[in-house]
């Protein structure tokens, strides 16, 4: 009987543990990094601590540096791109072969270098005039049409995204010092509309590397840059400023765009939906359930010993 018992908690424990240890969906991120004249070109995975080069894009005429989005449907990223005069285009390259792109459509006004948001198949977008004064834009990827929504009071965006859970966009925008740490939310119910919830930082570092939501953490994810540009990941929830936490040491340098996505696992196509992909499967124990296991095969060890007296 104390053997019986022994086992079963020993199953009991095992269970546990396998349970403790069910992957996660830990999503990748993607970004444009510099090449080797500083111009944003080069896509590359980007994580705590590392990144990884995975296709230089044109002949560095263009910047990637407006957004990056990537559409789970068709397995697809979609990137906005400026010249050195400011004219904008869209362009998209399928996640399995990132280096061959296609050119969607010359965009008829310039000075997309805020953000890109995916919601279902539209397309947001921020503009900036020479003024300093940035809008919204959507794009129909059905009907390719481009429209402007309206006019953003937050100046100078850098970075955008769409939240699936609430069903609104939001965004990053520069401080009256020019530093990206303004949290913005967008609405478009009545005309647009956005709002500062609250600012990220102590103004050190900006983010102006691009926002990407990632549903399955619930986290908002962004690049930022301290005055030498090294980047880093970091991720913050909408409770507020405190919440803003570095993913970790810095990855590379340059990654100063408008651009961040996630993803499929790298070379993948396809993923879980609109605007976010499928991660990798990363084994991420649980501390309570783990405690709970060394417990009970503890429990059982004792029991037996006991037993056998």
């Amino acid at each position: 009987m104390t053997l019986t018992r022994a086992l079963s908690a020993c199953s009991l424990a095992w269970a546990l543990l396998t349970c403790a240890a069910t992957s996660v969906q830990a999503a990748p991120t993607y970004s444009f990094g510099p090449d080797g004249f500083g111009i944003g070109r080069v896509f590359s995975t980007v994580a705590p601590g590392t990144s990884t080069s995975l296709a230089t894009l044109g002949d560095g005429s263009v910047a990637f540096n407006g957004g990056l989005v990537y559409r789970g449907a068709t397995g697809s990223f979609f990137a906005i791109g400026n010249d050195g005069l400011g004219n904008s285009s869209l362009v998209s390259f399928s996640a399995a072969a990132p280096g061959t792109f296609t050119l969607n459509q010359g965009l008829s006004v310039g000075g997309f270098t805020g953000g890109l948001a995916l919601a279902g198949s539209t397309l947001y977008a921020v503009s900036t005039d020479f003024n300093g004064s940035s809008s919204l834009y959507s794009l129909d990827l059905t009907g390719g049409s481009l429209t402007l929504l309206g006019a953003l009071s937050g100046a100078l965006y850098t970075g955008l995204t769409f939240d699936a859970d609430d069903g609104l966009l939001y965004g990053i925008a520069a401080d009256e010092f020019g530093i990206g740490r303004s949290v913005r939310r967008i609405s478009l119910g009545g005309g647009v509309s956005d709002v500062e919830l609250f600012r990220l930082g102590d103004g050190s570092v900006s983010l102006n590397g691009g926002l990407a939501y990632d549903d399955q953490a619930d986290l908002f994810n962004v690049i930022a840059n301290d005055a030498v540009a090294t980047s880093t990941l970091m991720s913050f929830d909408l409770t507020g400023s405190a919440s803003l936490t570095a993913l970790g040491g810095s990855f590379g340098f340059g990654f100063l765009n408008a651009g961040l996505a996630i993803g499929p696992a790298a070379g993948g196509g396809g993923g879980a939906g609109e605007g976010g992909g499928g991660g990798n499967t990363v084994p991420e124990p649980a501390t309570p359930a783990l405690l709970l296991a060394l417990a009970l095969a503890w429990a059982a060890g004792v029991r037996a010993r006991r037993g056998s007296h």
